[in-house]
């Protein structure tokens, strides 16, 4: 058996490449995996939004001349290129294309670093869209009652 300290550099270097992929992989994966069960919660297009660090992750419903189609959105806030279409974390990683061959609606897959960013702030953008989600809840049961006291005085 050998061990990384005889290997080659060549060699190494061949090793850390195919570990990364695979990292980036199982990583991909876990990011869908958690997004799909965001939307089996009941998360809707337009519905959902949480900023964390300088990072939103937006439930979008992207157009094209042809149709609609929901995407998870992953932006970095902070970059000073913004692209326009969506950056769909349900793409294949590095997907470079436009829904339906649309030019005016660009949706990419996103990129390793997009990936690291949404996987080091999961946790964060789940409290953030329950909080987010619980507020609005408090403002309905309270329009409600407003509504209804309003209605009881007719």
């Amino acid at each position: 058996m050998t061990t990384t300290s005889t290997l080659s550099p060549i060699d190494r270097l061949t090793q850390l490449c195919a570990q990364r992929t695979a990292r980036t992989d199982r990583l991909h994966s876990a990011v869908r995996t958690l997004t799909d069960a965001l939307e089996t919660a009941g998360a809707r297009p337009g519905e959902i939004s949480a900023t964390v660090d300088g990072w939103s992750l937006t439930y979008a419903n992207v157009r094209s001349n042809v149709g609609p189609r929901d995407c998870w959105s992953l932006v970095n806030l902070r970059s000073a290129y913004q692209e326009d279409g969506c950056t769909d974390l349900g793409l294949a990683v590095n997907h470079d294309g436009y829904l339906h061959g649309d030019f005016h609606a660009p949706v990419t897959g996103p990129t390793r670093a997009h990936l690291i960013a949404f996987g080091q702030r999961a946790a964060r953008f789940v409290d953030a869209i329950t909080a987010s989600l619980t507020r609005e809840v408090t403002a309905l049961d309270a329009a409600i009652e407003s509504v209804d006291a309003a209605a009881a005085k007719l």
